[in-house]
């Protein structure tokens, strides 16, 4: 049970801002979806904010972020291996995130953010992000967000380079393996 584990951090959170008490936290970890019953029992007012994207697209680049990580640290990668191990892994937490959600029936507690909206127009989806969580939306908040988009256009440090044909790995066989959440979710194959 990895309940004692959220508590844990939640003890760390609340260390970490004991001096500079903030209304609520924002954490990003899409792993999360694998354990949100504990998550939710340790944090019951938790407002969950779920991507999406064309899962084999995020599967390639979630194996060139591992690999990246690995190469310092080992010798030899066996990427098969490897490879299959991440988008199994990937699938099962994301299987996991989707029957939690089934079995809880608070979608109000979610909101589903998709990659090509919040990229044709972020303004937009923060806008219902808020709306959604019956949260207040400052203007001088606004004001910093699209001060910050347009200081830092995509692409302005580089781009992470992948593409998922690099990797061997079957693509009927990935899609069989993640069209569940695809279907549950609406997520078009790009690729």
């Amino acid at each position: 049970d990895i309940t004692e584990t959220y508590e844990t951090y939640r003890k760390i959170l609340q260390h970490l801002q004991w001096r500079c008490a903030r209304d609520r936290w924002v954490l990003k970890a899409p792993t999360h979806l694998r354990t949100l019953d504990a998550l939710l029992a340790v944090f019951p007012d938790a407002c969950i904010v779920q991507n999406h994207r064309d899962p084999l697209l995020s599967l390639a680049s979630v194996i060139s972020l591992r690999i990246t990580m690995l190469k310092p640290a080992v010798a030899e990668i066996d990427m098969p291996r490897l490879t299959r191990w991440i988008s199994e892994d990937n699938a099962e937490w994301l299987q996991r995130g989707l029957e939690t959600r089934q079995r809880l029936g608070q979608e109000e507690r979610f909101f589903d953010v998709y990659f090509n909206d919040f990229q044709r127009d972020p303004i937009d989806v923060v806008r219902r992000l808020y709306r959604h969580f019956d949260l207040p939306l400052p203007d001088e908040a606004l004001s910093r967000m699209k001060k910050f988009m347009a200081n830092n256009p995509r692409g302005k440090h580089g781009a992470h380079q992948y593409s998922f044909e690099d990797y061997g790995l079957d693509m009927a066989e990935e899609r069989e393996r993640y069209a569940s959440y695809q279907e549950h979710f609406g997520i078009e194959s790009e690729i």
